[in-house]
């Protein structure tokens, strides 16, 4: 049997960093944003130090959907971190009933990106979900916003039962702004922005349930996972890129940032 269908079978832990993507994907994944076709001008995402400001504003305007609710269970946010759902056959409760409004997100955040003729910019993309989903909670809005730009930067999750054409992919590279933080980010906003909103999940899930005196057991647990999401970069980077030398790049900085704002909403307003 083949190490990547082996793996497949093995905790998403394992089988997301060892499972490669799909050989049919891999140019469209890698290909930078091609703003020009869309008729675009490219736009960038707000520095770090005015992100969770930029954020906190579009909150404001939603006060009553917007305290963050603790995610189902924090291990299922973990394995939904950790792997694409279509790297592993462990089931994903937690995200598979979210895959309709996924696809509604998925094409607002496409037609305001073609009529402003500009990507979209993070606190840009929480504003039209809370504005479409006006009756879910804050974590739910987060979750739609991960899995959405997950599935259309990589179309690796269709077992949550969402799945994006090459168009739409390739389209959707100049819909979401990108960071521009450093040289590595410019040509993968899609990737960052993923990277960015299920951080964010992550910040949640072990923040919310420590806000008012923890059990012991949520305690530890929470902890736990805060150290393993804070090096998920440098153990991506070593075991995927390194050690199975598969293609791609860190999402170091983006993690970070996403993963503090994940936490800090917790405490909203």
């Amino acid at each position: 049997m083949a190490l990547a269908e082996l793996a497949r079978r093995l905790p998403p832990i394992i089988a997301g960093p060892v499972v490669p993507y799909s050989s049919e994907l891999q140019n469209l994944i890698y290909q930078p944003p091609d703003y020009s076709k869309y008729r675009k001008e490219a736009f960038y995402n707000p520095p770090p130090e005015l992100m969770l400001d930029e954020i906190s504003r579009v909150l404001e305007q939603k006060p009553t959907a917007c305290f963050p609710n603790p995610p189902e269970k924090k291990r299922r946010v973990l394995n939904y971190f950790v792997a694409f759902a279509d790297q592993h056959t462990h089931p994903l409760p937690l995200f598979s009933s979210y895959a309709p409004p996924c696809r509604e997100l998925l094409r607002r955040i496409l037609d305001n990106s073609s009529q402003l003729q500009r990507p979209i910019t993070i606190p840009e993309q929480l504003k039209i979900a809370l504005e479409t989903f006006p009756n879910f909670n804050l974590t739910e809005i987060i979750i739609i916003l991960t899995i959405t730009s997950r599935a259309a930067a990589r179309n690796y999750d269709s077992r949550i039962g969402i799945a994006v054409t090459p168009s739409e992919m390739e389209e959707w590279k100049t819909a979401v702004a990108p960071f521009g933080y450093n040289e590595n980010t410019l040509n993968n906003p899609a990737g960052d922005a993923y990277h960015f909103w299920e951080a964010v999940l992550a910040g949640i899930s072990v923040r919310i349930k420590r806000i008012n005196s923890a059990n012991p057991y949520e305690e530890i647990t929470s902890r736990i996972l805060e150290n393993i999401y804070r090096y998920a970069a440098d153990l991506t980077g070593l075991i995927r890129h390194k050690i199975f030398k598969h293609e791609g790049s860190p999402h170091d900085t983006i993690d970070v940032l996403g993963f503090e704002i994940g936490q800090a909403i917790c405490y909203y307003p």
